[in-house]
């Protein structure tokens, strides 16, 4: 009995978690807007990295006590800030030019570059060609949606290249 009630435990954290970053990862283009509107993109970034060190360093202490300090901990504590900040830091300054929609669209180009990079360097099988059929398919689609708002000219078109890197420095 005890068993099947962790096992429950265990799904329903799962299913919080997934949640949590389906809103987390589909409400980021529009707070990163929202936070360069006014006081400019370095400070919304700086913010927002900020907070979450400040609550990532809380938790750690409230559920483990203390923040492993070992050379493979801080590697890996390099490894994360460089992708977090450095993949950040060109979306939110490409969005002072772009819509919330097309930092979304250039984006699902995540899984592509991502399953390209594990290919390529880690030689995962996982890049097939129905993968790719289908992350296409999935930016094909937020293309059309957001059509409209793009444009290849002056500024524009810096924004997009900014984001785009954003998405390969993240990978």
């Amino acid at each position: 009995m005890q068993v099947k009630q962790r096992n429950s435990y265990s799904k329903l954290m799962i299913a919080l978690a997934y949640s949590a970053v389906v809103v987390i990862w589909s409400t980021t283009p529009i707070t990163i807007k929202w936070s360069g509107e006014g006081t400019g993109y370095l400070f919304g970034i700086v913010m927002r990295m900020s907070i979450g060190a400040l609550l990532a360093t809380t938790m750690v202490f409230l559920l483990y006590r203390k923040l492993p300090m070992h050379s493979a901990a801080r590697k890996a504590y390099l490894a994360a800030a460089t992708a977090l900040f450095g993949g950040m830091l060109p979306v939110y300054w490409g969005a002072q030019y772009i819509s919330s929609g097309l930092i979304s669209v250039i984006f699902g180009f995540s899984p592509i570059v991502t399953g390209y990079f594990a290919w390529r360097f880690i030689h995962e099988n996982g890049f097939s060609a129905m993968k790719v059929i289908g992350a296409l398919s999935g930016v094909a689609g937020l293309l059309v949606i957001f059509s409209e708002d793009m444009s290849l000219e002056g500024d524009y078109f810096y924004g997009m290249l900014s984001v785009l890197s954003a998405v390969i420095i993240h990978a």
